[in-house]
Parts: structure tokens; C-alpha cells; sequence
């Protein structure tokens, strides 16, 4: 087994330990934890930091965002904002966590299929990252939809091709060698924000490339990720980006929270990478020019 095949199938099997199936309605019974966890949260409905909540309910990392989760699926806590995370009781005049997606769906302007999403991202990425790529003096930059309908790259396993990726090549004064630079976005629909899986297949695809993305449609400027799949992003050192469509079909774009260190993918992934984008591209002599390769 290869290991990119390896990589894709760990996450996939993490996927199924985090990823719970979400609450339909408010349950009736909590488990015994969760009342717990309940009990230690504020009754005025002030917001408590995850941090502080989870030191005051003694419960490990694991255990304290399943159970969290099963309050805020069932509508007795709420989300808070910031990196961290807080969460607050539900109050009798405020409406659960599905009932605010649900509404933010009404009257917005979310795409019906994700393929829609690939080509406002690209000329975005073509206007606002390329700018700083200097053809004149040998530089390269091309961003490309990469998705297919299969979304695999030979021997790549499951999640390998990226939806959009970007190949850029620079050059600097006081450096002997061009600098190659891959970076990877994985594009997701509003109806699949919260979906761990997203994460997993952007991390997927930094055996690829040196920066990779998560890109998701939000229906306003409002919308935050929650602070379950943030921490997923920052751990597996995952950018992300927001996309949200306004009025004649403009789009805006986000970006998010930290800057990603750079990854340092095998040689052969890369190369496996480049040819596969090479392949869409009729400038593969340019880049080869870029980079001082014959």
C-alpha cells in the first residue's frame, strides 16, 4: 500500500471516530455527561469558553467535544465567537443552532451544485495572488480548476484531486534557485460547512502541495465556522477561505484567521502533482523556463 493510500485511509477511519451523526431534534433525555456538562454552563445565559468548561467538567479533549456536541445538536447550548470557542445556554427567545442555518438558507444566494463555486474562485485567486508574480522577470503563476467528476489522482487514493490548485514559481535576488510554490483548495457548498469530512480532504491533499485550503460558501458576513472543525484546520495546519455571493452575481472572498506554515511534501507527490496540472495546461514550457528546467 502506498502512502498517500495509507494517509487517505487514516483519514478516513478519523473522519468515523469525530465526525457524530447530527441531532434532529431536542432529545428528551440527555446522557449522563452531557447533564453534567449542562449543569457547570451559566443559567443567565452568559457565554463560558470552552477552555474553562472543559477544565471545570474534568472530561479529556475527546470526550468534552462529543459531549458539547450533543448540547448544541440538541439545542441547549449555543455557539460563541473567537478562535477558542465559547458556548452559552439556550434562552426561551433564542433559536437552536439548526434553526439558524435553516433560516440563513431562506432568501440567500448559495449555488445549487459545488462545480459553480470552482470558477469565481479562480479568477479571484488569477486577480488578487497573482499580482505579486512578475512574468516580465521570468516569474510563473497559473491557478486551474483541477476538479473531476472522480476527484482521484492515479495512486492517490481517496480525496486526492484537489478542486482548484494553484502552481506559481518566483524568483528573488539573493537567492541562487526559483522558488516552487503548490498550493490546494478544497471547495465545499454552505449544506456541507460543518461536515468534518471537508477538513479531512483538504488535509488529504497537503501530501501534494506545499499550502492547502478550505474553501466554503457562507450565506453572510456573519457566518463562523464552528470552533470543532477550526481546531481540526489549525491542527492539520489547513488555511481556509470564505466565499459568499451578493447582488449580479459578486462574489467575496475571506480569508481566515491564521496564516498555514509552509508544508514540505516528498518530491514524487509534487511531481505526481505538476504532471497531472500540466496536463490542463498549455504552459508547461513557461514553467519550465521559470524554474531553469530543460
Amino acid at each position: 500500500m502506498s502512502s498517500g493510500v495509507r494517509f487517505a485511509s487514516g483519514l478516513a477511519q478519523h473522519v468515523a471516530e469525530l465526525d457524530q451523526p447530527r441531532a434532529r431534534a431536542r432529545p428528551s433525555k440527555l446522557s449522563k455527561a452531557a447533564s453534567k456538562l449542562l449543569a457547570l454552563v451559566p443559567r443567565d445565559g452568559v457565554f463560558i469558553g470552552n477552555t474553562t468548561l472543559q477544565r471545570r467538567s474534568e472530561l479529556s479533549d475527546k470526550r468534552y467535544w462529543k459531549v458539547r456536541r450533543e448540547l448544541v445538536k440538541g439545542g441547549f447550548l449555543i455557539r460563541g465567537k473567537g478562535r477558542g470557542g465559547s458556548v452559552a445556554r439556550l434562552t426561551s427567545g433564542e433559536k437552536s443552532a439548526p434553526a439558524v442555518i435553516a433560516e440563513r438558507k431562506k432568501g440567500t444566494r448559495l449555488v445549487a451544485r459545488e462545480s459553480e463555486l470552482y470558477e469565481p474562485l479562480r479568477k479571484w485567486l488569477e486577480e488578487e495572488w497573482g499580482e505579486d508574480v512578475h512574468a516580465e522577470q521570468g516569474d510563473f503563476f497559473e491557478v486551474l480548476v483541477t476538479a473531476t467528476s472522480r476527484k482521484k489522482m492515479k495512486g492517490g487514493g481517496q480525496w486526492s484531486r484537489p478542486d482548484v490548485t494553484v502552481v506559481k514559481v518566483n524568483s528573488y535576488e539573493y537567492l541562487p534557485m526559483p522558488v516552487l510554490e503548490v498550493t490546494t483548495f478544497e471547495v465545499k457548498r454552505f449544506t456541507d460547512a460543518e461536515d468534518l469530512r471537508s477538513v479531512f480532504e483538504a488535509a488529504a491533499h497537503s501530501r501534494w502541495a506545499h499550502f492547502s485550503y478550505l474553501v466554503v460558501e457562507v450565506p453572510d458576513s456573519e457566518y463562523e465556522l464552528p470552533e470543532r472543525i477550526q481546531s481540526e484546520l489549525e491542527r492539520f495546519n489547513i488555511g481556509w477561505l470564505f466565499m459568499r455571493r451578493q447582488k449580479k452575481g459578486r462574489w467575496i472572498f475571506d480569508e481566515q484567521e491564521w496564516e498555514t506554515d509552509r508544508l514540505t511534501p516528498e518530491p514524487d507527490m509534487i511531481n505526481a502533482l505538476l504532471d497531472t496540472f500540466f496536463k490542463k495546461s498549455a504552459r508547461e514550457t513557461q514553467f519550465k523556463k521559470a524554474l531553469g528546467v530543460r
